[in-house]
């Protein structure tokens, strides 16, 4: 997730610097856009990995739960060792 905000945060400074070069005065939308930046980047670095872990949790244990350890040829039981 990491890699795609600072992607995005280029195209941003990109963007920034050609609006500052046609000297556009820039709008109160502008300069909170600027500021939230790094507080948005920094939350999403630190909850999308825990919300993408509690949506797939239980689709996963829905979809593999159905199978008994039996009917599966793998070392590890299923549901066991996804998310311990």
């Amino acid at each position: 997730m990491g890699k795609a905000m600072a992607a995005i945060a280029k195209l941003a400074a990109l963007q920034r610097k050609r609006s500052q070069q046609a000297a556009q005065p820039q709008t109160v939308e502008d300069v909170v856009r600027q500021l939230m930046r790094p507080m948005l980047e920094n939350w999403l670095d630190r909850a999308v990995p825990k919300l993408v872990e509690n949506a797939l949790r239980p689709e996963l244990k829905r979809a593999f739960g159905e199978y008994s350890h039996r009917d599966c040829r793998c070392a590890t039981p299923v549901g066991q060792g996804l998310f311990s």
